[in-house]
């Protein structure tokens, strides 16, 4: 697709790469691992993280990224 859109809640966004690692490992995955333990599904785990820095002018591809001000996910 030469489109990319990502929704993100504007309360998920931190200062730098560094909280915002800190908070998926301290926050978001303990969290999700709850969640899917509570599903019956054995657990989770941080084992991938993409970050997307820039994108090539040659992909013809845009980005889009669409703030929303409401709780989204953990």
């Amino acid at each position: 697709s030469p489109n990319l859109i990502f929704l993100v809640s504007t309360k998920k966004i931190v200062s730098t790469l560094a909280d915002a690692m800190k908070r998926l490992e301290e926050h978001v995955v303990p969290l999700e691992d709850q969640s899917m333990k509570k599903a019956g599904a054995p657990g989770t785990t941080l084992n991938k993280v993409v970050i997307f820095k820039g994108e090539s002018k040659y992909n013809h591809r845009k980005i889009r990224v669409i703030l929303v001000k409401e709780n989204l996910g953990f």
